[in-house]
């Protein structure tokens, strides 16, 4: 039995399908002629991060309405979970199967860069896929790399080769591959990489990214054929629940909605920092239940399905709810069960939301709440500077603060008006163009032209 193996410094494939350049929605017929479409999400691990689930959620809806009858294959390592999370997935085509497994010699290779960072210049070593994964990709006509920002240096070189490794496996049995309404980049904090990265991307049948800095980036570093979208989460419908009923119902100046993870928290320097951070936290939520007719509903959005705290939003919030003074009348978590549609309803009714986790904040923005974004990487950044044309709500992570958190609050109760007026006007362009980014994926399927047409979605998490 001969093993083939991915090497990801061997970016010279030609791509069976000319690069995007202007799909449209216009003259795709609604079933696909001959049999159905069949998509398969790698790189999702599980409903655990609700971002995934939201993601998964709207680009097969997406695809449907472009697309009707065509099959999805789902990644999970929960998949009985992720069931009870979307009771109906069968209805809508999706079908759970078994996860992309990381390849453990890229976690080797990394703790090797760390003490020798010169050694990068050789690449990765090569890796073969898992059996199931390597399976897929074989009866597969194509890939799409969804939306997330896995493609940068913010969790890690084993990571973003690993997840390009298996685009480039893809490539290697002439698979057209597509990146789906991404953040990128950027990797010039790495030059050798950098340098890497642009070679291997200028080998995908098309590339579209959720925000201007990603695009104007990519554009820098040689990367062509660019086309800017919008996440696919905000064209996700919310979910009714009767959960926090009574402090929707008691609340004497509306809701504010909170959300802060773990994974931003990672990113501060130190302890001392971290703890600080925590002390900042509860000092602005004991402010408004103090100060302020504000109810405060904590709104957590990832969580490890297996129970664990490692990046779990509600074991992190839990602590800070109880500092808090809470649970009480005026100041409550909403429970770890609740899927991303149900959060997203949840969002809707708040007055005002902050947020840490990227689709918490595009769930409340696409509901058209005033959103302030606790900032890590580019896509906030990117994101609120192409809804809004400027950074005024977006909050850096070293920055938080109980004044600064404040004055953001402020920022929000001051424009609240105006900024509901321009998301009820932007919000529905924003849907539309979101909807873009399958154009290229059913053309390339149109001009694949077999019976059965399959496509590998290549799924990053935003974590």
């Amino acid at each position: 039995m001969s093993i083939e193996y991915c090497d990801v410094t061997k970016l010279d494939l030609a791509s069976q399908y000319e690069p995007c350049k202007a799909y449209r929605h216009a003259g795709f017929p609604a079933v696909f002629p001959g049999g159905k479409m069949k998509l398969l999400f790698v790189g999702h691990e599980d409903f655990g991060n609700r971002g995934c689930e939201a993601l998964v959620r709207s680009i097969t809806g997406i695809i449907s309405g472009q697309a009707a009858d065509t099959l999805y294959l789902v990644p999970s390592r929960s998949p009985s979970i992720d069931k009870q999370h979307w009771p109906d997935a069968a209805e809508h085509g999706v079908s759970f199967v078994g996860e992309t497994l990381f390849a453990r010699q890229l976690g080797w290779w990394g703790r090797v860069i760390d003490k020798v960072p010169a050694l990068t210049c050789f690449g990765p070593p090569p890796f073969r896929l898992d059996p199931t994964t390597r399976a897929a990709l074989e009866q597969s006509d194509g890939v799409i790399v969804t939306g997330g920002d896995i493609l940068s240096l913010e969790y890690g070189l084993p990571s973003l080769f690993f997840w390009a490794g298996v685009a480039q496996h893809a490539m290697q049995l002439g698979k057209p591959v597509h990146i789906w309404a991404a953040s990128i980049g950027p990797f010039r904090a790495n030059p050798v990489v950098e340098k890497m990265m642009a070679k291997h991307l200028n080998r995908y049948t098309s590339i579209t990214v959720r925000e201007s800095t990603t695009r104007d980036y990519l554009v820098s570093i040689g990367v062509k054929d660019i086309a800017l979208v919008t996440d696919p989460a905000f064209t996700m419908k919310p979910q009714p629940h009767g959960e926090a009923e009574e402090l929707f119902a008691q609340a004497k100046d509306g809701v504010l909605g909170f959300n802060v993870s773990p994974l931003v928290r990672g990113f501060l320097s130190n302890d001392a920092a971290k703890a600080k951070f925590d002390a900042e936290l509860v000092d602005f939520l004991r402010h408004i239940l103090d100060r302020t007719d504000l109810s405060v509903l904590l709104v957590p959005h990832v969580d490890p399905f297996d129970g664990t705290a490692w990046n779990s939003d509600s074991a992190y919030m839990q602590g800070l709810l109880a500092q808090a003074g809470g649970p009480n009348d005026r100041l409550q978590m909403l429970s770890r069960e609740l899927n991303a549609a149900e959060l997203k309803y949840a969002l809707s009714r708040c007055r005002y939301f902050i947020g840490a986790r990227t689709h918490a904040t595009i769930g409340a923005l696409s509901q058209g709440v005033p959103t302030i974004s606790i900032a890590y990487s580019v896509k906030a950044v990117g994101i609120n500077r192409d809804l809004f044309g400027n950074e005024d709500y977006v909050l850096p992570t070293p920055q938080v603060s109980k004044p600064r958190l404040l004055q953001a609050l402020d920022l929000l109760n001051a424009q609240e008006a105006q900024v509901r007026v321009l998301l009820a006007e932007r919000i529905p362009l924003w849907r539309e163009r979101a909807a873009e980014a399958a154009a290229p994926i059913i053309a390339a399927a149109r001009a694949d032209n077999r019976t059965s047409s399959s496509l590998i979605v290549a799924h990053y998490i935003d974590r």
